[in-house]
């Protein structure tokens, strides 16, 4: 046996020597750790060879096929890689990619270690998932075309008005007819012996001659008679006991998977060996399964097309894993879609605030990303640090976008004289002008870019501006989501133990509906062709700028009936002046030596007519009052249930006679505005009385690990978030507040509120009982706005998040600027754009 064994050792070396570039090599592969194990490249060149020459928009569309052509857009795609590409039939030029047309080495340059991904492939995956192991909390990154292109797992289907792309990414394990360890009497006779008998019958190709010789090299011997020193015969005897009683042979458990693939093969084909036989042999030979379950993750992104351009959806309901071993950290979704090259002018729209520019030139050897959650903090989790709010302005809008500068050369090659366009990016022209002159030479440059509008899932997720600066020529704005919510807290402050120690735990309650980006198409209006310019009003378009991503945010807000353009009877004759006035707040008084707390006004409603008063005799009679504080407690008032009106600051007949005030200044002037909106925190309360009407138990929202929560405010002087003990109230319950102080409410005849947190508050409840997601909580919050407009009430809020704008009459402390990064080059009036004309709004004076 052992000259045998060396026999097939040197032919085996030989034709490795001899076939090093075959193709009918089985190449090694590494085992798998933290990350699916991964192909080799070699089946992919077909697709490098057909796509990475693409010189043009136009090449690159040549390779992919066209799945739809329907309301004036060609919708391509690609079956190998999952790409999908979006064409303008009435202007050919304005191609939306969902990945870099123009990846090229020059463009990508590679991951900066040997472990990571290159970033050519990065670049070129539509889905990228973060996951750790929940034994390890080790975060590894899979890339949909590293992992599930390169692997063959992407299917393309048709679907109506769109196509569907399923992806399978990671390594799916699946059990193989392949005997780790069996006796070596039933290798010999039972899989050795049938694969020679074919052999030496010529029913085996050169090529499966050649891997039989590999199958054999495979599976070692295990023979106590055969071993030199008492040393390898103890080792021999720790690591497979069975030994002492007969010879085995184990399977080399290093080989990748396709060798083990060729090896299964072999078994199945030209052996009688059986899975209950493998049971058997692994049984007899002490023999423990110890295959490892690999990631994998199973989704699919649907793209339809529509008469305003394209959206993308996925179901989280779709998304399959394995929940109990692994951890989902987020996934992102296109997150190249429509990215610029650097090397040419534009910038990403990133809404922080009113609105900010990142500009590719300015960044262009810097690598700088910034990022922020949609809809800003939730309170419901201990760890509030990822939501990175600490000097940033809240993200009020789910919308985000790109405009990016294509340059074309053409030129007539000297050889063949055919006509030649490329890109600037792929050729640059200083390097077409060391063979031609600069007359031989047309460029053409125009401006293209996309705006995106995320209306599914989006208080789940989080955007990131990105600029790849020596990583790659690329910027782009990335989306992140989480369908299933999770937190991280330290158990010390839970339980009496001796150290810290941090865990992590996901909520029970996973997000089941749909994210949905819708993506719109901006248009260089200076570069249309004669031909399309001759379409006059049957083309309109939304110019390739932030404000024409902002005309076409807002158009499509109209269409969904979220903004209505303000009439001449809502907007006032003037422009309106917008107080916030403060009622009656505790303080401390001495009453006969002895300290009380005692209930002191800050503005009665006295003072409320008082100001009125002497604004309109000033000239201003448009002016509306927020009252905060003047019922239920004061500044530090109880969630509103009933309703009583603060004795120091009027009490009721105070209220009443304001009130009165108010409707004889209109009655008597037709272009005076008195506007009185007394504000009810639904969100949060400072005070807890159950005889308010505030049940803890059912009321108030729970975290992670079933503990009550409040509301936490940036300290600049601490330097980290405190809390005022503003208990947060679950979404879920809105309706037992606002229906009963509805009631209180109505017998006042005043027909105007302010809801100021129902407009920038949105937190989870993770209840043990009945748990709730930020997407839930903004659906209870639209309901209450909802069924509080429909009783015919004019609203205010404060900052207002986009779900409010079509049920509030005025927005206060909306966002005029931008966070003002130092990475930004400008802040933009983005959202005064949006809602100018539709909804009434002012900022911080």
């Amino acid at each position: 046996m052992k000259l045998k064994h060396k026999v097939l050792s040197f032919i085996l070396a030989a034709l490795f020597l001899v076939s090093a570039f075959s193709s009918a090599i089985v190449l090694n592969v590494s085992a798998a750790s933290a990350r699916p194990e991964k192909m080799d490249k070699s089946g992919i060149q077909n697709y490098y060879v057909k796509n990475i020459g693409a010189k043009t928009p136009q090449d690159k569309l040549s390779t992919m096929t066209l799945g739809l052509s329907k309301y004036g857009y060609e919708l391509y795609y690609d079956e190998f890689s999952g790409e999908i590409a979006v064409k303008e039939t009435a202007n050919p030029n304005n191609i939306l990619f969902s990945n870099p047309y123009d990846v090229s080495s020059a463009n990508a340059k590679g991951g900066s270690d040997g472990k990571s991904t290159s970033v050519r492939e990065e670049l070129l995956s539509q889905v990228i998932i973060r996951y750790s192991d929940i034994t390890t909390n080790q975060a590894v990154d899979l890339y949909s075309f590293e992992w599930a292109a390169m692997k063959n797992q992407i299917s393309v289907s048709k679907i109506r008005n769109g196509i569907r792309v399923e992806y399978t990414i990671g390594t799916e394990a699946t059990r193989k007819l392949m005997p780790r360890q069996l006796p070596a009497t039933h290798y010999e006779e039972m899989i050795l012996k049938p694969i020679q008998a074919a052999q030496e019958e010529g029913k085996l190709t050169s090529k499966e001659e050649f891997n039989f010789l590999q199958f054999q090299t495979y599976y070692i011997e295990k023979d106590l008679d055969k071993v030199k020193t008492q040393a390898e015969r103890d080792q021999m005897v720790k690591d497979y006991p069975i030994v002492e009683e007969y010879p085995i042979y184990v399977l080399d458990a290093s080989d990748g998977e396709k060798s083990q693939t060729m090896i299964e093969t072999f078994i199945k084909e030209w052996t009688e060996y059986s899975f209950e036989q493998m049971d058997e042999d692994h049984e007899a030979t002490g023999y423990v399964a110890e295959d490892e379950e690999l990631p994998v993750f199973k989704l699919a992104l649907e793209y339809t097309l529509t008469e305003e351009g394209m959206t993308a959806r996925m179901s989280c309901n779709g998304l399959q894993y394995n929940m109990a071993k692994y951890r989902l950290e987020n996934i992102s979704i296109l997150p190249y879609m429509g990215a610029g090259n650097s090397k040419n002018p534009g910038y990403n729209f990133f809404p922080d605030g009113s609105g900010s520019l990142f500009d590719f030139e300015m960044l262009r050897t810097k690598a700088a990303s910034v990022s922020g959650n949609i809809y800003g903090m939730d309170y419901a989790l201990h760890d509030i640090s990822t939501f990175n709010m600490t000097y940033q302005k809240v993200i009020r809008m789910p919308v985000y976008g790109t405009v990016a500068t294509e340059v074309i050369h053409t030129y007539t090659d000297k050889k063949t004289g055919e006509e030649i366009s490329v890109s600037d990016t792929v050729t640059p022209l200083e390097t077409l002008l060391k063979e031609y002159s600069r007359d031989q030479i047309k460029t053409k440059t125009y401006r293209r870019g996309y705006v995106a509008i995320i209306d599914g899932g989006e208080s789940l997720g989080k955007l990131i501006t990105m600029h790849e600066g020596s990583r790659s020529e690329y910027a782009t704005v990335k989306n992140e989501f989480n369908p299933k919510p999770k937190d991280k807290y330290d158990i010390a402050d839970s339980i009496s133990v001796t150290s810290s120690s941090e865990w992590t735990v996901v909520s029970d309650r996973k997000y089941t509906g749909s994210i949905r980006i819708h993506y719109r198409f901006l248009t260089d209006g200076d570069a249309l062709s004669d031909e399309t310019k001759a379409l006059g009003t049957d083309y309109r378009y939304y110019d390739a700028s932030w404000l024409g991503m902002a005309e076409a945010y807002r158009d499509y807000l109209i269409s969904e009936k979220v903004l209505t353009k303000l009439t001449d009877e809502d907007l006032d004759s003037n422009i309106p002046l917008y107080l916030e006035v403060f009622g009656a707040l505790k303080t401390q008084k001495t009453v006969m030596t002895f300290p009380v707390m005692v209930m002191t006004p800050l503005t009665t409603f006295e003072n409320i007519l008082t100001m009125y008063q002497e604004l309109s005799s000033s000239g201003l009679t448009t002016v509306n009052f927020k009252m905060t504080g003047f019922a239920n407690g004061g500044m530090y008032s109880s969630v509103p249930y009933k309703l009583k009106w603060e004795r120091a600051v009027g009490g009721k007949s105070g209220f009443e006679d304001l009130v009165a005030a108010s409707k004889k200044v209109e009655a008597e002037n037709s272009d005076a505005t008195f506007g009185l909106y007394p504000d009810f925190d639904f969100a949060y309360s400072s005070v807890n009385k159950s005889f308010d009407g505030l049940n803890l138990k059912k009321d108030a929202i729970r975290t992670i690990d079933n503990r009550y929560t409040s509301k936490r405010i940036y300290s600049a002087t601490q330097q980290k978030y405190v809390s005022f003990f503003q208990l947060a109230i679950s979404p879920s319950r809105y309706d037992k507040f606002y229906t009963k102080l509805l009631e209180n409410y109505k017998q006042y005849d005043l027909k105007t509120m302010s809801v100021s947190t129902l407009g920038n508050a949105l937190n989870s409840d993770f209840d043990e009982d009945d748990p709730f997601n930020r997407e839930d909580s903004k659906e209870f919050t639209v309901k209450a706005l909802q069924n509080i407009k429909s009783e015919g009430y004019h609203l205010m809020t404060d900052g207002g998040n986009a779900y409010t704008w079509a049920y509030v009459d005025h927005i206060i402390s909306a966002d005029l600027d931008s966070s003002r990064y130092t990475q930004s080059a400008a802040s933009v009036p983005f959202l005064g754009t949006v809602l100018h004309g539709y909804i009434q709004f002012a900022g911080t004076a």
